[in-house]
């Protein structure tokens, strides 16, 4: 599994360094949008935000053994505030909205954009054609396993921009702190559906697909808010 494990961080890190560096994440950091542009960001953000909950649906429902399903229980509770719903994970990006001075009648009225409605649809056409190792690799190597650094930059970035005295960012921060551990359990989910050398290629490549989308994703972002 050790030796498994290093060869997808080597074919994976590459891709995941797109996601880190992105030119998106960089003029965020660089404090070089407005505040309409920090806020069109958000609503369209929001969206994604929405679906993660059904992709650890997926996972969980197409996980047979109770034990390999564990990690991904735990990611589902905590993604809805471990039981308390103001510390949800939809509500606490609501929150950053509200902060924005987004009003919820413009969250209503919000749609995706293309770009962002395809990336959410081909994430969702894996886990639903696929098994339990595809969704597995979906949100643990190609989501989970780099989402800490991702977040870190973002929550970083956006501590430069001052639009209002109550920023509220707790969102982001919340993902540095819990990530890594998800990833490192959904690792082991995933090690005992590991059997050959072609589900260890397939999680090489569902991951990989995954890290593709979400390039796709900040790519055109990036071409949406100029």
């Amino acid at each position: 599994m050790k030796e498994f494990l290093n060869h997808l961080k080597f074919v994976l890190q590459p891709e995941v360094d797109k996601v880190i560096n992105h030119e998106f994440l960089r003029r965020l950091s660089n404090k070089e949008l407005d505040k309409n542009q920090v806020k069109k960001f958000a609503l369209d953000y929001n969206f994604y935000c929405q679906c993660f909950p059904q992709l650890l649906g997926y996972a969980a429902g197409k996980i047979k053994e109770d034990k390999i399903r564990m990690p991904i229980i735990e990611n589902l509770w905590e993604e809805h505030g471990e039981g308390d719903f103001q510390k949800s994970h939809r509500q606490l990006f609501l929150n950053f909205m509200k902060s924005l001075e987004i009003s919820g009648e413009e969250i209503e009225k919000s749609k995706p954009t293309k770009a962002t409605k395809k990336y959410i649809t081909e994430l969702l056409s894996i886990c639903e054609n696929g098994d339990a190792l595809d969704v597995l690799a979906l949100v643990g190597p190609g989501t989970e396993y780099f989402a800490s650094k991702e977040f870190e930059v973002i929550y970083k970035g956006l501590q430069n921009y001052h639009f209002s005295d109550n920023l509220d960012l707790s969102f982001w921060s919340i993902h540095i702190e819990v990530d890594d551990h998800h990833y490192s359990d959904m690792l082991k989910s995933i090690e005992p559906l590991l059997v050959t050398d072609s589900d260890k290629k397939r999680v090489e490549q569902i991951s990989l697909k995954t890290i593709e989308l979400e390039i796709f994703f900040w790519d055109e972002m990036n071409k949406y808010i100029i």
